[in-house]
Parts: structure tokens; sequence; C-alpha cells
């Protein structure tokens, strides 16, 4: 009893491990497979498609050989019993079910899928033993399934092997959502961080219930001065984001619905830039908690902008002179935003319009823009 009670400790210590997918084999696979007796195992993961039906994830096997199993992976699984319950909650609308265990030998139809017995015969696989858990995550409805396996010659799963294994659902729960979630954490900052990088996408940051920076856009970092230079020499609270913290501090106390905020220009600047009207909307979380989603208005002065100014080799007043046309001020209001007179504007527009390969207003805006 004791030998039982150290085994089943170190294989929760095993389980409770596990933080990453590479680790499934080695960590919750072959000990659980052991505790069974099980010749084999597998751990597939189902994938609800937005457009309806699914999709195999992340798959791992001990004990049956990959390439054994790819017909299975390939679609043969919609004719596993075993998964159909799982597979039907992906289309659904209801909230994760408790976590199901069960036998293949307890559904009575089975040998009547052909395909799906054949299949198992040519893996000499006689009896299966398989647990399914749903998570519901912000890119679809997940479900994953444990299946163990014993060969021909070996006797079947019993009511014993179901409680053995069902005692450690406690444990597989947490770490399996944990698993789930942490890949699709993942998942969704490499598309946010890929769309803010396509063609008029808007600078954006997504702030906690404290204001704290949860995931931003690099172009909105670097207006607002977070960018890891300035993280770095520790000048964030001196910067226009600063600002822009009191302004919502005091704007949300005054109207929890605030919609926009516009921030000055900062600290006397003449760039056009430094005066930013940013939108704030509200987002609510699954778990219950909010936070705020901000959008910064599109600024001429954004990556593609300062590429093709590098490109056509415009000075540093001649970028200054070129943003503030784009923005779509006239030679005189350009003049006393940058504090220069008509003329030098005319003489830095037609240094621009020689570089460019230009000869008007709109054929420099519409060249500089073009890689926006």
């Amino acid at each position: 009893m004791r030998e039982n009670q150290c085994s089943g400790d170190a294989l929760f210590r095993s389980l409770l491990s596990v933080t990453s997918f590479t680790q499934i084999q080695d960590e919750m696979l072959t000990p659980l497979a052991r505790i069974v007796g099980a010749t084999s195992g597998v751990f597939v993961q189902f994938l609800g498609l937005p457009y309806g039906g699914d999709a195999i994830g992340q798959f791992r096997e001990i004990g049956c050989g990959r390439h054994t199993l790819d017909e299975y992976v390939e679609g043969l699984y919609a004719l596993d019993p075993m998964v159909q319950p799982g597979l039907q909650w992906l289309s659904s609308e209801g909230g994760p079910a408790a976590a199901a265990i069960g036998l293949l030998s307890d559904i009575e139809d089975w040998r009547d899928r052909r395909e799906y017995r054949r299949f198992l015969e040519r893996l000499e696989i006689a009896d299966v033993l398989a647990i399914g858990m749903q998570v519901r995550t912000v890119l679809g409805p997940q479900c994953v399934c444990l299946g163990f396996h014993r060969g021909h010659g070996h006797q079947p799963f019993d009511e014993r092997d179901l409680r053995a294994l069902r005692g450690y659902i406690p444990a597989l729960q947490p770490v399996i959502s944990n698993l789930v979630h942490h890949e699709t954490a993942q998942k969704a900052g490499v598309l946010l961080d890929t769309i803010a990088m396509v063609a008029n996408a808007p600078e954006y940051l997504v702030l906690d219930e404290d204001l704290r920076v949860r995931h931003a856009s690099q172009d909105a970092l670097a207006r607002l001065g977070l960018d890891a230079g300035n993280s770095r020499s520790g000048k964030i609270r001196e910067n226009t984001f600063g600002e822009l913290r009191m302004q919502l501090l005091g704007s949300l106390k005054d109207n929890p619905r605030t919609e926009s905020i516009t921030l000055s220009r900062m600290n006397g600047s003449t760039d056009p830039n430094a005066e930013i009207s940013v939108n704030v909307k509200t987002l609510h979380w699954l778990d219950g908690s909010n936070a705020l989603l901000l959008t910064l208005n599109r600024a001429c002065g954004s990556r593609g902008f300062e590429m093709a100014c590098r490109e056509f080799e415009l000075s540093g007043r001649e970028r200054d002179v070129a943003l503030a046309a784009c923005r779509g001020l006239q030679n005189a209001a350009i003049a006393r935003r940058l504090g220069i007179t008509a003329r030098t504007v005319e003489n830095h527009l037609r240094s621009i319009y020689a570089k460019l390969g230009v000869s008007s207003r709109s054929q420099m805006i519409a060249q500089l823009l073009k890689l926006n």
C-alpha cells in the first residue's frame, strides 16, 4: 500500500511538471500507460474550425509508431466512437463538460465500423481506454483525448483500470488546460504582431485594469516612447505614455464609458505626430476581468513612410515638410507649424520632388505612402 502511495505521488508530480507538449510522451503518456498496463498510448488535440468541422492539432504517441497512425490523423478519427462526443461538442455552443472516461468495449456497435476496426487490427490493438477533456479558447474550442491500448493476448481493461485512471483526472485537467491556453496565447500574440505590421493596420495597445500594457503593436510603443531603448534607459515616466495614463485616469473617472481622448503636443514639440487621437474601447475577458483597447490615429510618419524617406534619402527637414504635406497641410500652415518661411517650404518641396522623380504634390504623397 505504501509503495502504491509513493508511486501515485511520483506520478502526480510527473503530471504537474508538464509545461510543454514536448513533455507529453515522457511525463504523461508513459507513466499513465504503466499505471493501467497499456501497451501503447496517444495524445490527440482536436480543434474546432470557425466554419464548422474539426482538425488535428498536437499529436503525440508511445508504442505505436507515428507513421502507422497517419491514416487516423488524416481523417479516420471521425469513425472512432471514443471521440465522437468530443467532436460533437466542438460544433456546439455549450460550455465545457466534465472530463469523460470510458472503454471501447462498452460501445456495443463499434465493431460495425469496419474501417476503424480493421485499422485497430493492423495496429494489433484489442482494447482502448480513453479520457476526453474540453477547453474553450479565444481561438476556438478544443477537445483533448488521451487513449491507452492493450494488444491481443492481454486482458481487456476493466473497472479497476477506469478507477485508477480517473483518480488522476484532477491533475490532468489543469495541466491540459494550461497547455492549451499557453499555446493559444502564443498563437494569438503572433497573429496580433503580424496583423499590426500589415498595411494600414491601426496602432494599438491593450491595457489591463491597472493600465499596464499587456499587448501592443511596435509602432504604438514607439510613438508613446515605450520602445526598448526608452524602457532600458528608464525614461518611461517622462514620456507620452505617462501623459496618456494620466488623461485616461481622469477621463475614466469622469466618464467610465469614455470613447476617445486627445493627447496634445508634448514638451513643445513641433512634430505633428506628437498630437495623438486615441480611441478607447472596453474589452471583457472570458475570466470576467476587463481591459482597454486603445487605437491610435494612423500617422503618416509610421514605418512605411519612414522607409520611403530613407529610400529616397530625404533630409530631416525634408521629411518634416513631407510629413506635414501628407497630413493635408498647405504650405503656409506647414511654415507656421515648423517655424520656417513659406518660401523655404517651397524650396524643400522642389528638392523632394526631384529626389522622388515627381512633379506634383499628389504624386509626392502617393509615392511616399505607397509603402504604407
